[in-house]
């Protein structure tokens, strides 16, 4: 009976989450700042249990950052990692139990990975809480850490509205509308691909609500631009989205209060591609009739004889070229020969 007691005393009791966790949701991270384990008696890590977590998630290929460097970091970038190490006795036979549980979270305050590890022998040592921490952290042992900065951003960066459609369709029913306000397709190319937006005037500020996208990325109601008027009329100061989620300061024209020109950038080189979306909703009838359009885009005189500047694209293989200026708030044509 003695041998069979001492057999249940030096066995190994451990635990790790058993429900279903999104472990892709970690790739979406770049960083990631491990809690400092500290105890009653005022030390710090003194099992070793947090180095152990940090050397775990370096060697998986994130950048482990102290407190000092939080603040030079978008905290959207960031997982938490927060310990919580505990040696509770057991009353029956005075046996240690090192428990470990390790919880990892967003900046949403959303948890991502919880995992508990409990080892236990007789006597305490380093060895028994770094076993319990390989338990806490066993359901990520086999995960392959990729990451994916296209998708990170879904992480509370891009703001999120509960409009759709329909709810678009009814602000848009009202009288004293905004020329830019109103329902868009994108005239598709292979840079842009396939949005349908709604402009409505929320917060102050104009902003492009995602109605529907081929972009998996984007979902209904995520807001793809923020739009503010300029000193000219239907040109806007725009902040636009990219496909990535990363941003862009630039600006769009209204063209007839149903063509809404965007110039962007496609690549570091610094090349410009003018992304044009048609006004679907509501309908209007300013659109001139038999206009053969190809392209357009904002520019800038840069000498009192006339002379402008704008994207080469804007003009390439052109033969009537329409320019529109405001002159005294009343917007003036002149039709140029190529």
């Amino acid at each position: 009976m003695i041998n069979k007691i001492k057999l249940i005393l030096i066995s190994i009791f451990f635990s790790s989450p058993s429900f279903c966790q999104d472990l892709s949701q970690l790739n979406n991270y770049k960083y990631v700042i491990v809690q400092t384990a500290t105890y009653q008696n005022a030390k710090t890590d003194a099992w070793g249990v947090s180095y152990m977590v940090r050397n775990f998630f370096s060697n998986k290929g994130y950048i482990v950052l102290n407190e000092t460097e939080r603040s030079t970091i978008n905290s959207c970038e960031i997982l938490e990692c927060n310990l919580n190490h505990t040696l509770p006795n057991s009353v029956l036979f005075t046996t240690n139990y090192h428990e470990v549980k390790v919880e990892i979270k967003n900046c949403n305050n959303q948890i991502l990975y919880t995992g508990i590890g409990t080892y236990g022998e007789i006597r305490s040592s380093n060895s028994q809480a770094q076993t319990a921490t390989e338990y806490a952290l066993s359901k990520l042992k086999n995960f392959k850490y990729s990451y994916n900065s296209f998708s990170r951003w879904n992480e509370g960066l891009i703001e999120k509205s509960n409009e759709n459609e329909e709810s678009i369709k009814q602000y848009l029913s009202k009288t004293n509308l905004d020329p830019i306000e109103g329902i868009y397709k994108s005239y598709q190319n292979s840079t842009l691909g396939y949005y349908k937006i709604g402009i409505i005037l929320k917060d102050e500020v104009f902003k492009a609500i995602v109605i529907e996208s081929d972009n998996n990325t984007w979902k209904c109601g995520e807001v793809k631009a923020i739009i503010e008027k300029s000193a000219l009329k239907n040109i806007y100061s725009t902040k636009w989205f990219m496909a990535d989620k990363s941003v862009q300061e630039t600006f769009s024209n209204l063209e007839n209060d149903a063509i809404l020109s965007i110039d962007l950038k496609v690549d570091n080189s610094g090349k410009n591609i003018s992304s044009q979306f048609i006004k679907v909703y509501p309908n209007t009838n300013q659109v001139e009739k038999g206009s053969n359009w190809s392209a357009s885009g904002s520019g800038f005189f840069i000498s009192n004889k006339g002379l402008i500047a704008t994207n080469a694209h804007v003009v390439k293989d052109s033969k009537n070229i329409e320019v529109t200026v405001l002159e005294n708030e009343i917007s003036k044509k002149n039709i140029m020969q190529n």
